[in-house]
């Protein structure tokens, strides 16, 4: 992992090193906060990586680290859509590092439940990229603290009527 770049989205990240910044992000992530992400056991069949949700659920995830002008063709993603079809998963979530799904991907995509996660919403992300190579940053923002004012707001009585 020291070898990525500092800013990981903004050079293509690849294969094994891909997936561990999709593990890091999904667990680190204000929108996602997944836990126990892994690296799919035995051999892959498609299924990059697996995770538990907050209540439970089994998460499936393929991860394509794609220099960002390729495009996801349907080829690359068969194997883990059929792979990921199963009852064990109650999510799956396709990550890219590329905004561009080929058009028979993209409708494949859209007949079956498969999230998608790609390189324009990294970049949106709340997450603080450089925390993945430097664990002294936070991954995650501060919370913010009220002021005074918002304070003493906050502790209006609920029965009493707001003006």
């Amino acid at each position: 992992m020291a070898s990525l770049p500092r800013d990981p989205l903004d050079q293509t990240v690849v294969g094994d090193a891909f997936e561990d910044l999709c593990a890091w992000y999904l667990e680190n992530s204000p929108e996602y906060r997944l836990k126990d992400v892994t690296r799919a056991p035995g051999h892959d069949i498609g299924i990059d990586l697996v995770a538990s949700d907050t209540e439970g659920g089994r998460w499936a995830i393929q991860c394509k680290g794609y220099d960002p002008s390729n495009t996801v063709a349907k080829r690359d993603i068969d194997s883990f859509l059929s792979a990921s079809a199963t009852p064990e998963y109650s999510y799956r979530l396709l990550i890219s590092s590329t905004n561009h799904i080929a058009p028979n991907a993209l409708k494949t995509l859209r007949t079956q439940p498969v999230g998608q996660l790609l390189l324009s919403d990294l970049r949106r992300s709340q997450v603080n990229w450089q925390a993945f190579s430097d664990e002294t940053v936070p991954a995650r923002p501060q919370p913010k603290t009220p002021k005074p004012y918002q304070q003493a707001a906050g502790a209006c009585p609920e029965d009493e009527e707001f003006i």
